[in-house]
């Protein structure tokens, strides 16, 4: 996903499993819910935070992060968009993710 901003996430793949990203125009930070086995990120809104998917040894869960000042995503000046468009773009991602995961 990419932001007004031009902050983009996304997930990506090493040899110890997959991990979520974000990127602000200049520097990657990684993206990994803790105790997860697998993190991915989806979409992002103007104000920074992050929609995605992680697996945990429990099963599968969506999550939000919210960014915070000092992230390097962080925007206090855009107001917090529609909630519903933030959470079907992550729906919309988890199919995407579930299918390929089945596959």
């Amino acid at each position: 996903g990419i932001n007004d901003a031009g902050s983009v996430v996304g997930s990506y793949y090493d040899a110890t499993g997959w991990y979520g990203f974000t990127y602000n125009g200049s520097s990657y930070s990684s993206l990994n819910v803790p105790g997860a086995t697998a993190t991915e990120a989806y979409g992002i809104n103007d104000a920074g935070s992050v929609v995605g998917w992680y697996y945990d040894a429990t099963g599968g869960y969506g999550f939000i992060a919210t960014a915070q000042p000092g992230d390097p995503t962080y925007n206090a000046s855009v107001p917090e968009p529609s909630t519903l468009l933030l959470l079907g773009s992550g729906f919309a991602g988890l199919a995407v993710f579930r299918k390929r995961f089945k596959e």
